[in-house]
């Protein structure tokens, strides 16, 4: 399953590489679509502005304070399950497998309708099973691409020669990151203050805005997961020393790309 994007037709490999990126950003979506559907359908317009709000952390609304704070305290647990499923999965894009992480985030999103549908009208746990029912698939896709990174990909595995302190890398690292960060922060905060106008209108509104936001993101998700696909194209062609294929062709796709991306806007809108 892994892809050379070193050799090869370059918008072909592009293509059969972001598929699955494309993919695996829709049933990530579905996560907080499953949760938005369940809670907004059974539990009402103000369950669903405390699930919308929990994810930019406003809990100002001393109404539903309550209700998110059930919520977040629930979904702040699979943190570390988010993490184990984003560092493995990376790891085995950079490779070029995509696909793999796409299977075990399908299992996951299944499961988290199911579980959400269980604890919710079953078990009437409320936001908290919504929450639960997440954090329980995000532990199952997690581990699962964590064993099977280690069992099946050799090159990842890190032994104690791979542990020691390279300050060339962290600074590479670094520099690589820091405006990338600072670019993502920025964004985030301009979604904090939307959130906040927002909530001055009331739980309604607030609920309807929490649904629109998921419907919103499938607009940018196809050009957005060619980027990534973009990245790690240039990686592999840079670390192979093949910068011909990275300066030369690299623009005719990337037009073509941002030429798709408007017509998915156009299309869907």
């Amino acid at each position: 399953m892994q892809r050379n994007l070193t050799k090869g037709p370059i918008m072909v490999n592009l293509l059969l590489f972001a598929l699955p990126l494309m993919f695996g950003n829709l049933l990530q979506q579905l996560y907080n679509v499953a949760d938005t559907w369940v809670v907004g359908r059974y539990l009402g317009a103000n369950a669903l502005a405390a699930v919308g709000s929990s994810y930019t952390l406003m809990t100002f609304l001393t109404s539903i304070k309550g209700l998110m704070k059930d919520y977040l305290w629930v979904i702040f647990l699979g943190i570390l399950a988010t993490f184990l499923y984003n560092y493995f999965a990376n790891l085995l894009r950079a490779i070029g497998n995509s696909m793999v992480p796409l299977l075990f985030l399908a299992v996951s999103s299944i499961l988290n309708i199911i579980l959400d549908l269980l604890f919710v009208l079953k078990f009437h746990w409320g936001v908290q099973g919504a929450a639960g029912a997440t954090v329980f698939s995000q532990y199952v896709s997690g581990i699962g691409i964590c064993i099977y990174a280690y069992v099946k990909v050799k090159d990842i595995r890190i032994t104690k020669e791979d542990m020691y302190w390279g300050k060339e890398n962290l600074s590479l690292i670094l520099n690589l990151s820091v405006m990338t960060s600072l670019q993502q922060s920025i964004m985030n905060f301009g979604i904090l203050m939307v959130q906040g106008l927002v909530n001055s209108f009331g739980t309604v509104i607030m609920a309807a805005f929490a649904a629109s936001v998921k419907i919103d993101s499938f607009a940018y998700m196809p050009v957005q997961d060619f980027g990534n696909a973009f990245s790690t194209y240039v990686a592999q062609n840079y670390g192979a020393k093949e910068e011909k294929r990275i300066k030369g062709n690299l623009d005719v796709s990337a037009d073509r790309v941002v030429f798709g991306g408007h017509y998915w806007n156009f299309l869907l809108f």
